[in-house]
């Protein structure tokens, strides 16, 4: 092998590997994902991957497809709908892209967060300040 050392790993990407079906799958996210947080409308992505003579329709129940499957396995959103328009979720910025490992390391960041945060225990009161 030219190039590269044979110790090199790559790992794939979890996410895309847990919910995508397919390459259009993918082509959706990463659209969505460069869109931002202001989102695109179905029949604009339908548009923007016409080499995969998709229908708004179509695109649509590929993406709540998507979603729920991820919903089923870490209980979190891959994509939005805001208003007329889909857009990644916060989740899905910080995670597309990266291992397994990472992923599991954010959801476990998230949850140390969320059970200090809202465990009474935990919170100061006024007579402690």
């Amino acid at each position: 092998m030219v190039g590269i050392p044979e110790w090199v790993k790559f790992e794939p990407n979890y996410i895309e590997e847990l919910v995508c079906k397919d390459e259009v799958d993918a082509r959706i996210i990463e659209r969505l994902i460069h869109a931002g947080e202001g989102g695109v409308s179905s029949p604009d992505l339908a548009r923007d991957l016409a080499q995969y003579d998709l229908k708004r329709w179509t695109v649509t129940r590929r993406i709540q497809r998507m979603n729920r499957t991820l919903l089923k396995e870490l209980n979190k959103k891959l994509v939005e709908y805001r208003g007329r328009k889909w857009a990644a979720s916060s989740f899905a910025f910080k995670v597309w892209g990266l291992p397994k490992e990472e992923v599991k390391e954010e959801l476990l960041e998230e949850a140390r967060y969320l059970i200090l945060t809202r465990n009474p225990r935990h919170q100061r009161t006024k007579k402690g300040i």
